[in-house]
C-alpha cells in the first residue's frame, strides 16, 4: 500500500467523468496525502494551508490535535514536470495519465484502464 496523494480534475476526463471526482496518485514527488489539482486550463495546483487550534486553551499538548482546524486554504501552483498517474473508482475502476511541463498539461489525457462495473445496460 503505501501514502498517496488525492488528486482531482477540474479539465475535462475522458468518458465524461465530472469534475469533482476524488482519485489517488502515488506520482507526485512526496506523497503525503495531500490535495493536488488540474484546473480547466491545464494548470497542476496543490492546496495548502495552515492548522490552527480552536478547542480548550487548556488542553493538553499531546491532545491538541484534536482540536485542530485548516484555515487560509488556498491552491498554489506547482512547477513540477513529470507524468501522473491517478486512479479510482467512478462506474468501476479507473486510471488515467497526464504529462505535466513546468507546471502545465502537455498533450491530452490518456485512459490507462477502466474496468466497468455497471456497464449501462443496452436497449432491445
Amino acid at each position: 500500500m503505501g501514502m498517496f496523494d488525492y488528486f482531482y480534475c477540474d479539465y475535462p476526463l475522458p468518458g465524461e467523468v465530472p469534475p469533482g471526482v476524488e482519485f489517488q496518485t502515488k506520482c507526485t514527488p512526496m506523497q503525503g496525502c495531500r490535495a493536488y489539482r488540474l484546473t480547466v486550463d491545464g494548470a497542476l495546483e496543490l492546496q495548502e494551508f495552515e492548522m490552527e487550534h480552536c478547542g480548550d486553551p487548556d488542553t493538553p499538548p499531546e491532545k491538541r490535535f484534536l482540536e485542530m482546524r485548516r484555515v487560509n486554504e488556498r491552491w498554489v501552483p506547482v512547477t513540477w514536470t513529470g507524468s501522473i498517474f491517478f486512479y479510482g473508482q467512478y462506474r468501476g475502476w479507473v486510471e488515467f495519465v497526464v504529462l505535466i511541463q513546468r507546471g502545465k498539461m502537455v498533450g491530452e489525457i490518456e485512459v490507462v484502464d477502466w474496468q466497468e462495473t455497471n456497464p449501462e445496460p443496452e436497449e432491445a
